[in-house]
């Protein structure tokens, strides 16, 4: 999702998956609305580690410059696995 222009949007998505790895990588400067749900495994969020069973997780990240410019509504379930949700670099 690094490569969406967010400018002035509001978007939502869902993902889902039974089990797996998940790796969204985001935008520098979007804010974000994350739902995470995991029922076994792990959630690595914006450098947030939690692992175990039901790993339940809401938070608001409104990247390198603050709120505005842009949101995503991004909820996420995983059966068994992992999530990792990052912002890019550079």
């Amino acid at each position: 999702m690094r490569d969406v222009n967010f400018d002035g949007q509001k978007v939502s998505t869902d993902v889902n998956m039974a089990t797996g790895s998940l790796r969204v990588l985001l935008p520098k400067t979007v804010d974000v609305q994350l739902t995470s749900k995991v029922a076994a495994g792990s959630a690595q969020l914006f450098g947030r580690e939690n692992s175990g069973v039901n790993v339940d997780t809401q938070l608001q990240d409104n990247g390198t410059d603050g709120p505005g410019g842009g949101s995503l509504t991004l909820s996420v379930s995983m059966g068994a696995g992992e999530v990792e949700i990052i912002r890019e670099t550079s």
